[in-house]
């Protein structure tokens, strides 16, 4: 995977996490900080590490904030809903940030590419998202006719349930600002090395 800068995509929606909501809502922009997205819940540079961070470290520690803002992408939303038997999964129903038109391999990006947006926004993608219990529960709002939604939006949301990312350079995101992804140097020779069979 290389750089990717000949052509760019749009952002399709812009949301914000609120505070003892199940979903995102939907705005006109982003005010992006290094620290997060203005009044979102998940705002802040640091944080105090959960049940994710216990395989090495405790809980209750103050630890870098990675999960400052959600990117989705329509398709892999798409591929969801499809393997689910379903009409639609929103990105806000995922606490999504930002959902793009583009990228149906999203999910597969390495950590620390960069997402360029036309207004001079920098994020930098951490981590790629496990499923929930609370988006499940979300899409299962939807659709309470479906039995056992839970296990199977699991396995259909697996490696395709976005990326989490962080604010490198503060500015705002709205609906329909271009974007680009990119792939940086150090990166793509860590990705060449693993490729060589060397880890």
């Amino acid at each position: 995977m290389e750089k990717s800068s000949n052509r760019s995509w749009e952002v399709l929606w812009v949301f914000v996490g609120k505070e003892n909501v199940t979903a995102s809502t939907a705005v006109k922009i982003l005010h992006c900080f290094i620290g997060g997205i203005k009044n979102d819940r998940h705002r802040w540079s640091t944080r105090f590490s959960m049940v994710r961070d216990i395989d090495f470290i405790p809980k209750g520690n103050e630890v870098l904030n990675l999960r400052q803002i959600t990117v989705v992408s329509k398709d892999e939303c798409d591929q969801i809903a499809e393997i689910l038997w379903v009409e639609n999964v929103f990105a806000e129903d995922l606490w999504a940030n930002i959902c793009i038109d583009w990228c149906d391999d999203l999910s597969k990006l390495p950590v620390w590419s960069m997402i360029k947006f036309s207004r001079w926004a920098y994020i930098m993608l951490t981590w790629d998202n496990v499923p929930c219990r609370v988006a499940w529960w979300q899409v299962q709002k939807s659709y309470p006719e479906i039995d056992d939604l839970e296990k199977n939006f699991v396995q259909a949301a697996f490696h395709r349930r976005w990326q989490t990312a962080m604010v490198y350079k503060s500015w705002t995101i709205k609906a329909w600002d271009k974007y680009e992804v990119i792939i940086p140097n150090h990166v793509q020779v860590w990705i060449n090395y693993v490729k060589q069979g060397n880890l």
